[in-house]
């Protein structure tokens, strides 16, 4: 890149004596590994993405077949609908004083908006670790139900997004306070252009009756943060693509707008669908960035959940 090397890349270079170096193929600070007795030993870069491909690419090879110890093995649960606090008094009758359930280890670990839920056991004999580990999961699913939509890495967005594909339904979806950041989800999941066919952000009330058809008279009568324009914001995205699903969100991200009977954090959601339609109001008080983020979410689940009933 024609820059000079300075010394905090100079540093990057140095190794524990004895140690051979990991590659990064996603950054520029290597990792180490070197045998200390019986001991492996790998130190890793902090970002996810540089840790994550190094562990696979050239740590667990070095390992591999190594005998001794044990197995690790762990599954992480990913959950939106439920606070935390719920979560873990839904969970609290299978866990014995050491927050185990049968031998597996449950951890909470809060990733705005979801909520993940991380079990771990390891064992000498693989098999039989895997088989706790599954036990433990089957239980957990059954006291926490739809709150869980998916397994290890996947978003929320590639769940509806199978979903749709899988049902052969389409999407389009007609935003107001989240500013196309739903729109933006969606279309983040590679293949999304087989079920999403379209994202309006109708900000102003002008585009929303322009756009969607929303009546001026229930602009004028309850407001554009409302169940009534809510579902004519699905209806009028929905009829206007020619899509099987259409969403509407209306709300109030602040600091500003806020009337009597609706605060900061007032959003609407609503959803036309073949089956009927659905709406409901929630109130996220945060930050207008987590807001948007809040909203989106609770837009894809539902969507999620009448897929699921579909």
């Amino acid at each position: 890149m024609g820059r000079k090397i300075g010394p905090n890349q100079e540093k990057q270079a140095d190794l524990p004596r004895g140690a051979v170096p990991l590659s990064n193929d996603f950054g520029t600070a290597p990792g180490a590994y070197w045998i200390e007795g019986k001991t492996h030993l790998a130190f890793f870069p902090g970002p996810p993405r540089e840790l994550h491909e190094m562990f696979h690419r050239y740590f667990l090879p070095k390992i591999a077949g190594l005998k001794g110890g044990e197995f690790l093995v762990r599954q992480t649960l990913h959950c939106f609908g439920l606070p935390e606090g719920e979560l873990d008094q839904r969970l609290r009758p299978l866990l014995d004083s050491r927050r185990e359930i049968d031998g597996v280890t449950l951890g909470f670990r809060v990733r705005f908006p979801s909520i993940d839920l991380r079990l771990w056991t390891s064992d000498v004999d693989a098999k039989v670790a895997q088989a706790r580990l599954d036990a433990a999961v089957v239980k957990v699913r059954e006291r926490v139900g739809e709150a869980v939509f998916g397994e290890n890495e996947v978003k929320l967005e590639e769940v509806v997004g199978s979903l749709l594909k899988e049902k052969g339904l389409t999407l389009a979806t007609a935003e107001s306070c989240t500013g196309g950041l739903l729109a933006n989800w969606i279309t983040d999941v590679p293949g999304s252009s087989e079920y999403f066919l379209e994202g309006a952000v109708t900000y102003s009330n002008r585009a929303k009756v322009r756009q969607l058809a929303v009546s001026e008279e229930s602009l004028s009568q309850f407001g554009a943060v409302s169940a009534e324009v809510a579902l004519e914001m699905a209806r009028g995205i929905r009829e206007a693509s020619g899509a099987d699903f259409g969403v509407g969100i209306t709300g109030i991200a602040g600091p500003g707008g806020a009337t009597d009977g609706k605060p900061v954090g007032t959003v609407h959601i609503a959803v036309a669908h073949p089956g009927g339609e659905w709406e409901q109001k929630f109130l996220f008080p945060f930050d207008r960035l987590r807001f948007k983020q809040i909203a989106a979410a609770a837009a894809l689940d539902r969507l999620r959940r009448i897929l699921l009933a579909e």
